[in-house]
C-alpha cells in the first residue's frame, strides 16, 4: 500500500505579467557597511547541529560534527520560482531502509513531489521544515565559544574550530515561524526510540522534546562556514522579493473583470506546487485552475458562438451489433471538419469535446434549426 505525501495537490495556473528571471537587482545596502547594488541570495543549504539554548544539548546533527545524531539537520536559504524566499532548517528523520517494514507493518511508503524531474518519488525521511517569518527575526552570527566547541569533539580535535560559526536567530514580537511535518503521521518499526520521539513527546536529549525544540523563541545553528562569510549569506536584505500571485486576495466574479485581470497578467504557467505560503496562495490556485481552464473558450463571447453556429455534414453510424437502426437509440456521430475550422479552433475543439456529454444542434437541408 502507499502513504499518500503530507502537502496538499494542485495544479498549474498562468503566470503574471512582470514576472522576472536570472538574476534580481536593485539599489540599497547589502549588510554592514557596504553598498551598492545588493545580489540576490542564491538558493544554499549547509549542514549543521541545532542547539537548544546557547550552549544548549545538540538535538540534531549531520555525521560531519561527529556526534551519530539519529536526527540530521539542514539550515539554509530557500529559493525557488514561484514560492516564497525565505531562511528555514530541516530536520530529517529516517523512516527505515526503503521503508520495507513500514510496508509489511500496513503503515506504507512516504513519497515527495520533487519539483526538479515533476515527479511523487518515495522519501526515506520524515521531513520537519521551520520556515522563518520575514522581517521578523533577529540574526546573529559570531565565532564559536570554547563551551561550543567541547560539545563537538571532532571539531576540538582538528582544531578547526575557525571554520565554524553560530547563527542565532531571534524571533521577534509575537512572531512565529511556520512548521510543516511535525505531528504527521510517522512509523519507522526497526528503531522504537525514533517512534518515542516522534510519536509519544518523549525527550530527544536530556529533558528536550521535539516540541521543546520548535517552540524555542531563539534558534541557533552550528555551521561548517566561518563567521565573515556566514554574516554575509544569513541576511534578508539578500533575499529575493516576496512572491504572490498576481490576482490579489478578493478575486472578481464578474465574467468581465476576470476577463480584464486576464489580460493585465500574461505570462506563461506557473510552477505546480504541493504546498502553500498562505490561505490566500491556496485558495488562489485552486480558483485561478478552474476558472481560466473556462474562460479562453469565451473570449468575448466570440469563440463559443462561432463554433456553436458553423454548420458541417453529420453522419448518423449504428453500431452493427446493436438493434436494426428503426429501434436503435443511440448512434455515433461523425462530423467532418475543414482544415480551416480545424486550424483556427482546434485547441477550442479539443476541450469543449473532452466531456461525458455535448450539444449538437441539428439544420435541416436549408440550414434552418430542427426540432
Amino acid at each position: 500500500m502507499s502513504q499518500p505525501q503530507t502537502q496538499t495537490p494542485a495544479g498549474k495556473g498562468k503566470k503574471g505579467k512582470g514576472k522576472g528571471k536570472g538574476k534580481g537587482k536593485g539599489k540599497g545596502n547589502e549588510t554592514g557597511n557596504q553598498t551598492g547594488p545588493v545580489v540576490h541570495q542564491k538558493p544554499m543549504t549547509v549542514d549543521c547541529a541545532v542547539l537548544v539554548g546557547k550552549p544548549g544539548p545538540v538535538v540534531a546533527s549531520t555525521e560531519r560534527f561527529g556526534l551519530g545524531s539519529k536526527i540530521t539537520a539542514r539550515f539554509g536559504v530557500w529559493v525557488a520560482a514561484d514560492t516564497d524566499p525565505c531562511y528555514r532548517f530541516t530536520l530529517e528523520v529516517p523512516l527505515g531502509g526503503q521503508q520495507e517494514l513500514n510496508e509489511a507493518s500496513g503503515f506504507g511508503v512516504r513519497y515527495e513531489y520533487e519539483r526538479g524531474v515533476d515527479k511523487v518519488l518515495p522519501l526515506d525521511v520524515h521531513r520537519i521544515i521551520v520556515k522563518f517569518p520575514r522581517g521578523k527575526v533577529e540574526w546573529s552570527v559570531e565565532r564559536l565559544t570554547d563551551d561550543l566547541v567541547a560539545k563537538f569533539p571532532e571539531i576540538e580535535k582538528a582544531k578547526s574550530s575557525a571554520k565554524f560559526s553560530c547563527v542565532t536567530a531571534r524571533l521577534l514580537d509575537d512572531s512565529h515561524p511556520t512548521v510543516i511535518g511535525y505531528g504527521v503521521p510517522f512509523a519507522n518499526t526497526s528503531d522504537p526510540e525514533l517512534e518515542g520521539w516522534l510519536n509519544h513527546g518523549k525527550p530527544t536529549v536530556e529533558d528536550v522534546t521535539l516540541f521543546d525544540v520548535l517552540s524555542q523563541r531563539s534558534f541557533s545553528f552550528v555551521v561548517q562556514m566561518p563567521d565573515g562569510p556566514s554574516t554575509k549569506n544569513w541576511s534578508e536584505a539578500r533575499l529575493p522579493p516576496a512572491f504572490s500571485y498576481p490576482y490579489g486576495p478578493l478575486q472578481p466574479m464578474d465574467i468581465d473583470e476576470m476577463k480584464a485581470m486576464f489580460r493585465a497578467n500574461k505570462g506563461g504557467k506557473f510552477e505546480s506546487t504541493y504546498s502553500y505560503d498562505s490561505d490566500n496562495a491556496h485558495m488562489t490556485v485552486v480558483n485561478q485552475a478552474v476558472i481560466q481552464d473556462a474562460m479562453w473558450l469565451d473570449d468575448e463571447r466570440l469563440t463559443g458562438w462561432i463554433i456553436a453556429n458553423t454548420q458541417f455534414p453529420a453522419y448518423f453510424v449504428r453500431d452493427p451489433n446493436s438493434a436494426p437502426a428503426a429501434e436503435t437509440r443511440f448512434f455515433y456521430v461523425v462530423v467532418l471538419l475543414t482544415k480551416e475550422f480545424r486550424d483556427t479552433h482546434e485547441a477550442a475543439w479539443r476541450r469543449l469535446t473532452r466531456t461525458d456529454y455535448f450539444q449538437l444542434y441539428l439544420f435541416d437541408r436549408f440550414g434552418k434549426p430542427t426540432n
